[in-house]
C-alpha cells in the first residue's frame, strides 16, 4: 500500500523523521490528526484532499481501525496506522499544491465570472433547521462586503465562526468560501489585491473562537490554502470553464452533509457582492 496523493504542505512532515501524532477523529474515509502545524487529514481519496493531508491507495479502507485513544506515526516517508500496513511515500505519489493562486490562470474574465454566478446562487442549501441562523447572519456578511466595509464584514464573520452544523460548523465553512473569492479576486484585481488579501489574512484571526478541526482549515484558508474540491470550483469559474463549474459544483455539494453546499455558498456569495 503507498501514499497516492499528498499535499506539498504535509511533505516536510512525511519525510522528517517518524512522530506519533494523535488521533482526534476517525471515521470511514478520514482520519484526523493533531500536530503542531495544524490538523493532518489521511483520506481515502485523492479528489477531497484538505490544506495539509495525504490519500491512500486502497479507497475501500475503513480508517476508524486507529481510535481515537491511539496515535498514527509519519515520517521517514511512511504512514503508520494500528492495524493497517504501512503505507509509503512512492515515486508516483502526486504532490499537489493546495494554494489556489498556483491553480489559477494569469488573466481571469470578470463578466464571464458574473456570467456564471447565478447558476451558483440557485443551489438550494441542505434541509437541515440548524442552519437557519447560518442563513440569516450570512446575508449580513454579505451586505458588508457590497458596501466594502472591511471592519463590517469581520464583525459579520465573527457572528459565523463556529456557527451551524457539521464536523466542521457551516458557518466556518461558510467563511472557508469567502477566503476563496477573497484570493481569487486578489489574483484578478492587482488594484485591490492588498484590500482583499488583507481582509482574508485577518479571517484566519477567528479559528481560535471554533473547533480544533475548523480552526486548522480556517486558518489555511485564510493563507490561500484550501480543500481540493473548492479549489477546482473556483479555478473553473476562473477559467470561465462552465462544463467543468458544473462538475465541481456537484461534486462539491456532494462532500458533508453541510460543507460542501456552505463552502460553495460563501465563494459564490461573496463573489456577487465584491463584483457589484
Amino acid at each position: 500500500m503507498h501514499v497516492t496523493a499528498v499535499t506539498t504542505l504535509l511533505i516536510p512532515r512525511l519525510t522528517a523523521p517518524a512522530t506519533p501524532l494523535p488521533v482526534l477523529t476517525a471515521l470511514p474515509t478520514a482520519l484526523y490528526l493533531d500536530a503542531p502545524e495544524g490538523v493532518v487529514a489521511i483520506v481515502t481519496s485523492p479528489h477531497v484532499l484538505p490544506p495539509l493531508g495525504l490519500a491512500l491507495s486502497q479507497p475501500d479502507l475503513d480508517l476508524r481501525h486507529a481510535l481515537c485513544d491511539t496515535t498514527v506515526t509519519l515520517g521517514n516517508g511512511h504512514v503508520c496506522i494500528p492495524g493497517l500496513p504501512p503505507s509509503a511515500l512512492a515515486p508516483q505519489t502526486e504532490r499537489w499544491c493546495p494554494s489556489l493562486a498556483a491553480h489559477l490562470p494569469p488573466h481571469i474574465d470578470l463578466d464571464a465570472i458574473r456570467a456564471l454566478l447565478p447558476a451558483m446562487a440557485t443551489l438550494t442549501p441542505p434541509p437541515d433547521p440548524a442552519l437557519q441562523p447560518v442563513l440569516s447572519r450570512a446575508t449580513a456578511l454579505f451586505e458588508a462586503l457590497r458596501r466594502g466595509n472591511a471592519e463590517a464584514v469581520l464583525a459579520r464573520a465573527a457572528t459565523l465562526v463556529g456557527l451551524g452544523p457539521g464536523l466542521t460548523p457551516a458557518g466556518d465553512d461558510l467563511l472557508i468560501g469567502l477566503c476563496a473569492a477573497l484570493t481569487l479576486l486578489g489574483h484578478a484585481l492587482p488594484a485591490r489585491q492588498s484590500w482583499l488579501l488583507t481582509l482574508r489574512q485577518q479571517l484566519g484571526r477567528l479559528a481560535p473562537q471554533t473547533t480544533t478541526l475548523s480552526a486548522s482549515w480556517l486558518t489555511h484558508a485564510a493563507a490561500g490554502n484550501l480543500q481540493r474540491l473548492l479549489i477546482h470550483t473556483a479555478q473553473a469559474l476562473a477559467l470561465a470553464d462552465a462544463p467543468a463549474l458544473a462538475q465541481a459544483t456537484r461534486h462539491l455539494m456532494r462532500y458533508g452533509a453541510t460543507s460542501g453546499w456552505a463552502m460553495l455558498a460563501g465563494l459564490s456569495q461573496s463573489l456577487a457582492a465584491l463584483l457589484t
